[in-house]
């Protein structure tokens, strides 16, 4: 399931198509990368990986920082519109 969501996530920002569930799948698509830096630390600690590995994971944390501060714009953004 997960993979699924990131693949429809990753279709639509190719795509450029930002339907109503867009913010649903960023949440999520968050949430995986997230998850990557955990599981890929626990499993090579990162005083034993390669720097290949360690440019990869600062991809993903600042990946994950700017997915971060999108999410924050646009529930900022949402919540204005709901309150008018």
């Amino acid at each position: 399931v997960e993979r699924l969501l990131a693949y429809e996530s990753v279709r639509m920002l190719d795509r450029d198509v930002r339907g109503p569930e867009f913010l649903s799948q960023l949440i999520v698509f968050r949430s995986l990368a997230r998850d990557f830096l955990v599981r890929s630390e626990e499993i090579i600690p990162a005083d034993k990986g390669t720097a290949a590995l360690a440019c990869l994971r600062n991809d993903f944390r600042q990946a994950v920082q700017l997915a971060e501060n999108v999410l924050r714009i646009k529930l900022k953004k949402l919540g204005e519109a709901i309150v008018g």
